[in-house]
């Protein structure tokens, strides 16, 4: 039974902790609130990710995997082109950076 509240109190003192030591030590990073995360993002990069989400549904569309056999098919048709095309956006920007 004490083990119990010996938990909790360690995660009470952990989620303190998050919370207290940024304030206790004084360092406040102020964000530019004019600028968001998807003011940076260009219009390629948009397409890509909207095609990244929209691909699997129309493979499932097509495939219809809940009716039939085809679910492997479906993985590799559906998320094999999104991650391939990730990686190699990941690989190519890897290397434009070191160059």
């Amino acid at each position: 039974m004490l083990s119990g509240i010996q938990e909790l109190l360690v995660i009470i003192l952990i989620i303190m902790a998050i919370f207290f030591i940024p304030r206790i030590t004084g360092k406040n990073h102020k964000k530019n609130s004019s600028t968001s995360i998807f003011q940076k993002i260009s219009g390629k990069m948009r397409v890509a990710i909207v095609l990244s989400i929209i691909w699997p549904f129309f493979v499932a569309g097509y495939f219809q995997p809940w009716n039939g056999p085809v679910f492997f098919p479906f993985i590799y048709y559906a998320f094999g082109p999104v991650i391939c095309g990730w990686s190699i956006f990941w690989i190519y920007n890897g290397y434009k950076k070191s160059v």
